[in-house]
């Protein structure tokens, strides 16, 4: 794998697939030690390399990744005691990061997809000013590249963070996931259908 450097720690970091090709964004070993460095890998029998990714324009911890439109993006995450909302798309043709529209909410540690091609976020946490984490209030929203704007969604009936977030047969699933003390640990699902707009519970 191709990192930013020998040891360099991943954890906590989103990772993502374009063909053959794994990326892991960020990440560090917690919010107050994060990285900007993009490990690569590629998955073949030729020994070819991954097309490398540039640095994310800043450090962070537990954001989330998503492929669009062949492009990878990343949203939100921690670094310090902050959470942010933003979100940058890297173009392989420039070999640059981009700026698209951030978040409605700052967050890190949430549950993320492609579907339909628009970009859900769901749940998370965030970081108050004296530093303390906390729960979102199951803050969920939409991208939609075709306007460039996020649009708020009904709340995920469960407050969590780091959920895993799926796209499958239409609906969005939300997995998993703990309370920000990590006193709480999920093992359900929660399914929401953007047809409805309504959100049901799902195996566990």
């Amino acid at each position: 794998m191709n990192t930013g450097g020998p040891g360099t720690p991943h954890g906590f970091a989103p990772t993502v697939t374009i063909g053959s090709s794994i990326y892991v964004l960020g990440g560090g070993v917690s919010c107050s030690a994060p990285i900007a460095s993009v490990a690569s890998a590629r998955v073949s029998r030729n020994g070819q390399q991954a097309r490398p990714v540039a640095a994310l324009p800043a450090a962070r911890a537990s954001g989330g990744g998503v492929v669009l439109d062949g492009r990878i993006h990343f949203l939100g995450g921690c670094a310090g005691n902050a959470a942010f909302a933003d979100m940058n798309a890297f173009d392989f043709l420039s070999n640059q990061w981009e700026t698209h529209p951030g978040m409605q909410t700052a967050r890190y540690g949430f549950a993320t997809a492609v579907l339909d091609g628009k970009i859900y976020a769901a749940g998370g946490g965030s970081i108050e000013g004296d530093g303390t984490l906390v729960d979102l209030p199951g803050n969920f929203e939409v991208f939609d590249p075709a306007t460039g704007a996020w649009t708020t969604l009904p709340r995920v009936p469960t407050e969590r963070i780091y959920a895993a977030g799926a796209a499958v047969d239409g609906k969005f699933y939300v997995i998993g996931g703990q309370n920000s003390l990590g006193t709480v640990f999920y093992d359900d699902v929660e399914i929401y259908d953007p047809k409805t707009g309504l959100w049901a519970s799902g195996p566990s």
